[in-house]
């Protein structure tokens, strides 16, 4: 009997982003919508976020924001970074990019970020993506 519970997300990986590459005008027409509501948004959650074609979307919408993916696929540093480059003006492309499981990013005892902690572990275990 097949196991259909287990989903091979990495080779998947290739079908993915070329779906969400196709599908990012749609996208990004309602991530604009969103970001209208919350011009001042400093963090946004990315839930369940495959490839990263809608993080990088909100990345360039909005530029001071901390943008989170959170998924259980591994993440392609490389793709994310030339996605960012094709898309965003070179200041606007973040420097660092780290995977962190939710357990390591510092918190409050009421759950808010402790930022200058989290900006302290991305450049601890951030990798480049700038190119500096």
């Amino acid at each position: 009997m097949t196991d259909h519970t287990h989903v091979d997300w990495a080779a998947r990986a290739a079908d993915l982003i070329a779906e969400a590459e196709v599908n990012a005008p749609m996208m990004d027409q309602a991530l604009a919508w969103l970001a209208q509501r919350v011009p001042g948004a400093t963090r946004v959650l990315d839930v369940g976020s495959g490839p990263g074609v809608a993080a990088c979307s909100f990345a360039a919408l909005l530029p001071n924001a901390t943008i989170v993916a959170a998924d259980g696929a591994e993440l392609d540093l490389v793709h994310i970074r030339s996605t960012l480059r094709e898309r965003l003006s070179s200041y606007k492309v973040p420097r660092l990019a780290a995977v962190l499981p939710f357990e390591d990013i510092p918190r409050t005892p009421s759950m808010k970020i402790r930022k200058r902690e989290l900006a302290a572990l991305l450049r601890e275990r951030g990798t480049a993506l700038d190119g500096r």
